[in-house]
């Protein structure tokens, strides 16, 4: 997303002027160079949180001895949402 300096405003590619300047200040504007390291870090972080909780579902199930139920819970929402992506794109090459 374009990012302007002086504004210090991320905007849509649609939302610029036709020439590629800010709308607010007149300034060209152009794409960042790469994504902040910190947002990286967020993702990373956020994926070994829930990485390890997951985990832990997993043992207390298996403690519990309902492992073989959490599995085949998952088995079923998995296929449900394949179905389900399977359907809407499907619909959309239909659409296009």
């Amino acid at each position: 997303m374009p990012w302007c300096e002086d504004c210090s405003k991320f905007w849509t590619p649609t939302s610029l002027n036709r020439d590629g300047t800010c709308p607010t200040c007149g300034r060209q504007i152009g794409e960042p160079a790469k994504v902040p390291w910190h947002f990286k870090l967020l993702v990373l972080a956020t994926v070994l949180y829930l990485g390890f909780r997951a985990y832990q579902g997993f043992v207390l199930a298996q403690e519990h001895g309902v492992l073989l139920y959490v599995l085949a819970a998952l088995a079923v929402a998995a296929a449900g949402a394949w179905v389900l992506v399977r359907r809407s794109s499907r619909r959309g090459s239909r659409l296009g």
